[in-house]
């Protein structure tokens, strides 16, 4: 798994299109074919509901859509999780897949140090937006959204 360049934040992502090809090209460079290696989304949610959003299912159809078979995977805040593969050949079909994530066990292969590195370099958060006049203020634009607990922000470590 890998982050590319992107702007997140607490509710949306936009990836770079020159980071997204870049890493295209350099997987298949070394052999490896799209098929293998861009067929899953895995994204996280702020809240506690893994279902899919309206704009999941547009992203994933506009994304995936044309791919043979293709996955969906999404972690709540919380833990909770969903999955569904979608296949596209013949008459096609989908079914929700069993997802269960594990915080608790640390592993060596985890290397937290070096996916917070990785988070440090390539997400970064959109520029703020003045407000129109007419609207008020969100509080969500009010919270800190750098908490300093890493336990807080563990699910954003993964879009």
């Amino acid at each position: 798994m890998r982050l590319v360049v992107q702007q997140a934040d607490w509710a949306s992502v936009r990836l770079d299109d020159q980071a997204v090809a870049d890493l295209f090209d350099e997987l298949v460079d070394a052999g490896r074919r799209p098929e293998s290696f861009a067929r899953v989304w895995i994204h996280t949610h702020p809240g506690a509901s893994p279902q899919p959003s309206g704009t999941d299912e547009t992203t994933f159809a506009r994304v995936f859509g044309r791919c043979d078979w293709s996955v969906m995977a999404i972690v709540a805040r919380g833990g909770a999780s969903y999955a569904r593969l979608c296949v596209t050949t013949g008459p096609g079909w989908a079914v929700e897949l069993d997802l269960a994530v594990e915080f608790g066990d640390d592993f060596p292969a985890a290397a937290p140090s070096a996916w917070q590195a990785e988070y440090d370099a390539c997400v970064r958060r959109p520029p703020p937006q003045a407000p129109a006049a007419h609207e008020p203020r969100s509080p969500l634009e009010e919270f800190d959204w750098n908490v300093a607990d890493p336990q807080e922000t563990h699910d954003e470590q993964y879009d």
